[in-house]
């Protein structure tokens, strides 16, 4: 008689184990390294961005599951829906036809900068300066509107920062556009050669963007949308998502 009850009651443990797990909602989520907001921490995601989306997905009851990728790569999956949600990811036009864009979880600055060799630095003082010059830009970055709009620019787009410090140490450039967050990812690229064969050109783009999470049309949460943003906004107002940025010694800028 013990026995079967014993039986039974691993049974019934055993089954509400498996309803407890059937119930945890999974997002799948993406990273890649952007410091300040995203960088890997003893191998791991971390940053204000990756506590940020962890906090918000507890609150909603969600767990997080990430997976290191490379944004191109992301932004093809997504698209499919076998990835939920992408930490800053810019809102266009085109990207509106498959993603949500939850937030924004404040502000981060955008900045373009112009990489050149010493002898350029002082004649590249505007924007107008660039058209007698070649540019070197990464294929798929947003840097800005007139920018990535101007076909009267002679620019040359590149796959990875490698190729684009090959192409200015060659002469196949003259300046690389470098947008403010990607800029150490670049300068090691060029190693020992930055501060003294190669530095900033005076000119600078200065722009604020908006930091959203893109969450996936195709996700089995996509109709949560409105909860989720609703979280967002919750934990920006009573100053929760201030102190995460905070923790990481990074500005929070709420407008």
């Amino acid at each position: 008689m013990m026995k079967k009850i014993i039986v039974v009651l691993s049974a019934l443990l055993m089954f509400s184990e498996l309803t407890h797990a059937a119930k945890i909602k999974v997002l799948r989520a993406d990273f890649r390294e952007r410091p300040p907001l995203m960088f890997l921490v003893n191998g791991k995601p971390g940053g204000p961005l990756v506590d940020v989306l962890n906090l918000v997905a507890k609150e909603g009851g969600y767990r997080i599951s990430w997976r290191k990728s490379p944004f191109q790569r992301s932004i093809k999956d997504i698209k499919l829906g076998s990835v939920d949600i992408i930490p800053r990811v810019s809102l266009n036009e085109e990207r509106e036809k498959f993603l949500h864009f939850l937030g924004p979880v404040g502000y981060r600055l955008a900045n373009t900068l112009f990489l050149t060799e010493a002898a350029l630095k002082a004649k590249i003082s505007s924007y107008n300066n660039l058209y007698s010059l070649v540019v070197g830009a990464k294929r798929g970055s947003f840097y800005f509107e007139e920018f990535n709009n101007d076909d009267s620019l002679n620019k040359k787009l590149y796959g990875h920062y490698s190729a684009m410090a090959r192409a200015l140490s060659s002469g196949e450039v003259n300046v690389l556009a470098v947008i403010e967050s990607d800029r150490k990812m670049q300068e090691q690229e060029l190693g020992g050669a930055m501060g003294s064969q190669y530095v900033y050109a005076d000119y600078v783009h200065v722009r604020k963007e908006p930091v959203y999470f893109a969450l996936s049309k195709k996700s089995p949460y996509a109709n949560q949308k409105d909860a989720l943003n609703s979280t967002i906004q919750s934990l920006i107002s009573s100053g929760q998502i201030k102190a995460i940025y905070s923790r990481h010694n990074v500005t929070f800028t709420a407008k």
